[in-house]
């Protein structure tokens, strides 16, 4: 799935779904009566009665739960109230419609508020962009929080004004100066600190080559410079500048950083059917096969599906194209139109030279359609569920999501074979949602049990479905009526 991962992760869901209820509480609600039609009708539907749901638009007289959030954000060596920080609220369960993300600023004292807050799991973003604050780092959990990537995680329980204490701390810095292979001063030269998490930091050089990044939490980084900003020209390459070791709050200072000439690869991407131009269809990656640290990714032309890459350090590299999700079912071609990646596809690039003609020349492939739903039920449509098509060797070739109809179509296109094909839930780390068990077709439990699924280049291979088993975040069997 490594060459999915790229653009998948961009591509977010439209809609939240609340579970929190328990089946007692559909229970009594269906017992006494006092279950809308609206509520009754999820139920039937196999979806789970919630408050989400239900109190999308509450009557006057229904009784909402009502949380809020309320914190003070203050400098860790002092004290003191930060102002004008900047804090983002994400709702994971939009009881609010509309106001997710809500954002507010600290007041004199660093205090905020949010209220009308969706019970449940909630994250926190807060982060100094104002200027005196600037060095500093949001550094501290709040109590009940803990932090996934950049954000903090806090369960928000009904009826409840959670507070919050949050601290910043003041980063560490890093300096140094960045010049070309003749001792030149270089302005506007990008430097990337990446740590071993892949969070990242990033800064300029002036115009005596120098730079400084403030506000750098502790860790193990990796230093890059890129001459691509502002114009800086392209026959200067990307260099590494090794590894440093940032102690917040000290300054780590590097040694400076050298640009040498680089060199260039040029091309045209297009259809193997038509000979047409793959425009916006397409993402062209290019992995420097030396460096395990750099990777590049661009679109080709709009009009005529040409590409250029340039400011590349000498050396070897691999390229190929890959087919925009929706786009149609292209195929993963890699230079000399080869499927996988063999000695043959390796590009070779020399110091001020352009590499020319690497072109790619993208074939059709099959592609596997299909309906999931649940509790047996055919009406009953489940969306969100992630597919794969998993080959021979056990590799991610191909995704599909389901839509509101439970429908999905896999892609990119996957040469002809035999394939396994897997449903469950989408990698969340945000919020909790919907949680599929994972399932093989045609309704196994294991990938040895599985039955391998005939698929043509070219062509669609319809009716691959499932009826997949709903394992909720709390202990819970879903009342069916039927």
């Amino acid at each position: 799935m490594a060459n999915l991962i790229t653009l998948s992760k961009h591509f977010g869901i439209s809609a939240m779904l609340m579970l929190l209820a328990s089946v007692q509480e559909v229970s009594t609600a269906f017992a006494s009566g006092s279950m809308t039609t609206t509520q009754q009708r999820l139920v039937y539907q196999g979806e789970p009665f919630t408050s989400a749901q239900t109190n999308i638009a509450p009557a006057p007289a229904q009784n909402v739960a009502s949380s809020a959030i309320t914190g003070t954000i203050t400098i860790a060596e002092t004290g003191a109230g930060a102002s004008h920080i900047e804090v983002t609220l994400y709702g994971c369960y939009l009881l609010t419609v509309g106001q997710s993300p809500r954002k507010t600023v600290t007041d004199a004292n660093g205090n905020f508020a949010f209220s009308d807050v969706d019970p449940g799991r909630n994250l926190l973003d807060y982060f100094p962009d104002y200027t005196p604050f600037s060095a500093y780092l949001a550094y501290y959990y709040p109590t009940g929080g803990h932090r996934v990537n950049s954000y903090v995680q806090v369960y928000v329980p009904y009826n409840v004004t959670l507070p919050l204490n949050l601290q910043m701390a003041r980063g560490g810095q890093v300096t140094g100066r960045v010049l070309s292979a003749t001792g030149t001063p270089l302005k506007d030269i990008a430097i990337l600190l990446t740590d071993t998490s892949g969070n990242s930091k990033y800064g300029f050089t002036d115009s005596a080559g120098n730079y400084a990044i403030i506000g750098v939490p502790s860790g193990q980084y990796k230093v890059l410079y890129s001459p691509f900003s502002y114009g800086i020209s392209a026959s200067y390459a990307y260099s590494m500048g090794g590894a440093i070791v940032v102690t917040a709050p000290a300054t780590t200072t590097v040694v400076s950083g050298i640009l040498v000439a680089g060199g260039s690869i040029t091309g045209t991407i297009t259809a193997a059917d038509t000979g047409a131009p793959m425009t916006d269809r397409v993402v062209i990656y290019l992995d420097n096969l030396d460096d395990k640290t750099y990777n590049a990714w661009q679109q080709p032309d709009s009009y005529n599906g040409s590409y250029s890459f340039s400011g590349l350090l000498p050396g070897h590299y691999r390229l190929y194209a890959w087919a925009v999700p929706h786009q149609g079912p292209y195929m993963q071609t890699y230079y000399a139109n080869a499927m996988t990646a063999t000695l043959e596809t390796t590009i070779t690039v020399s110091a001020g030279n352009t590499t020319k003609n690497i072109d790619v020349a993208m074939a059709k492939g099959g592609q596997i359609t299909g309906l999931v739903y649940s509790y047996g039920l055919p009406g009953n449509p489940v969306q969100f569920v992630a597919v794969e098509v998993i080959d021979k060797l056990g590799r991610v070739v191909a995704t599909g999501t389901t839509n509101s109809q439970g429908i999905y179509v896999t892609d990119p296109g996957i040469p002809t074979g035999n394939y396994k094909v897997r449903f469950g839930s989408l990698s969340q780390v945000d919020c909790d949602r919907y949680t599929f068990g994972t399932q093989y077709y045609p309704g196994t439990t294991s990938l040895g049990a599985a039955v391998p699924v005939s698929v043509t280049a070219g062509s669609t291979t319809p009716n691959i479905n499932a009826d997949i088993t709903l394992m909720l975040p709390r202990v819970y069997t879903p009342i069916i009526r039927r």
